[in-house]
């Protein structure tokens, strides 16, 4: 057995039926990763507070480093493999990825501070601006596949024949575990936490945060938010297995996507996340606008997702502790013009 078997052998060991289990992952993530990201700010919000009757207090990954919470799965995955002392990326060629945005600039910020190569799968329909800033962090970015889905699959038979590994925006232990170190952190300046609100694609997030939280603060109710254009998560909890369904263009697409049928992330969702929320693009933009007009603060469209989804419950936590996860600022200028154009 070569260490890079040995290595997916130990992260096996993580129990993802157990929120003890990933609970002490979570922890471990922490202390992996502590010295290479950003302990995000947990911001009052004075506007939404006094609109809403709640203690609002945003948790701003927006302003982690890449713009994203996804550094800190990134960084989890890549430590995690390295760290044991026999083996030192010596088995590895090579870090595929399938993804056009946060996870994928994550990765390569991660691969660069650690002196690795990594290869970046995207689909045919990526934009331009979202290449430039790949190669701009040195990515050698390869084009296969119509959607997401086909680029995932030609990411994963590439790690798999040529001696790489292939690293799963959600659908990976330590990735999951890394993105739990959010809920760590909140819970850790927020003693007493009623609802979290985070936003779901792939639920990796949700998954870690959720698993942390009920663990340590089980009244905490998590609650999932998607997007009403692409909200195979919710859709699969509701049929009682994953499902795929069809996305349609949204301004949240860091969230568009199938969770794929043999998804890690479905029994921790199930399990941990108390109800779903579905919100339209008209609310995503105005949740966005309301980052950008009364926090001065950039908001990709899945944040808006988080936040759209509270506003539209806010009368049922009044009084209430409540945390929005507002999960990347990957967004831009035209982007930005149509939400300011919109909400006018």
């Amino acid at each position: 057995m070569d260490s890079v078997t040995l290595l997916y052998s130990e992260i096996k060991q993580m129990d993802l039926n157990s929120n003890e289990s990933i609970y002490t992952a979570v922890k471990e993530a922490h202390a992996r990763i502590s010295n290479h990201i950003r302990k995000t700010p947990l911001e009052y919000s004075v506007h939404l507070s006094k609109k809403t009757g709640c203690n609002v207090y945003l948790k701003l990954e927006n302003e982690q480093i890449t713009g994203s919470n996804k550094a800190r799965g990134a960084f989890n995955k890549v430590l995690s493999l390295l760290e044991d002392p026999g083996h030192q990326g010596k088995s590895i060629k090579f870090f595929a990825v399938s993804s056009c945005g946060n996870h994928a600039l994550a990765m390569m910020h991660a691969l660069n501070q650690t002196g690795q190569i990594g290869e970046v799968y995207v689909p045919t329909f990526v934009k331009k601006n979202k290449l430039d800033d790949l190669e701009a962090r040195g990515a050698d970015v390869r084009i296969r596949g119509d959607d997401m889905d086909d680029t995932e699959i030609f990411a994963r038979k590439e790690a798999e024949t040529r001696e790489g590994v292939f690293v799963s925006a959600y659908g990976d232990p330590e990735v999951l575990a890394g993105q739990g170190t959010v809920g760590l952190e909140i819970i850790s300046e927020l003693k007493h936490v009623d609802a979290i609100f985070v936003s779901v694609g792939g639920g990796g997030i949700i998954g870690g945060i959720s698993s942390y939280v009920k663990h340590i603060s089980p009244h905490t109710k998590v609650i999932g938010c998607s997007a009403e254009a692409s909200n195979c998560m919710e859709q699969s909890i509701k049929h009682g297995k994953p499902i795929n369904i069809v996305s349609k263009s949204t301004l949240a697409d860091g969230l568009v996507g199938n969770i794929g049928l043999d998804s890690i992330t479905f029994s921790v969702c199930q399990r941990n996340v108390d109800r779903w929320i579905t919100v339209t693009e008209d609310e995503i933009y105005k949740a966005m606008f309301i980052m950008l007009n009364d926090h001065h603060k950039v908001a990709e469209g899945a944040a808006g997702v988080a936040l759209a989804s509270f506003l539209r419950v806010q009368e049922e936590y009044k009084g209430q502790n409540v945390v929005v996860l507002i999960c990347g600022g990957y967004v831009y200028a035209d982007d930005l013009a149509k939400v300011i154009d919109y909400c006018k």
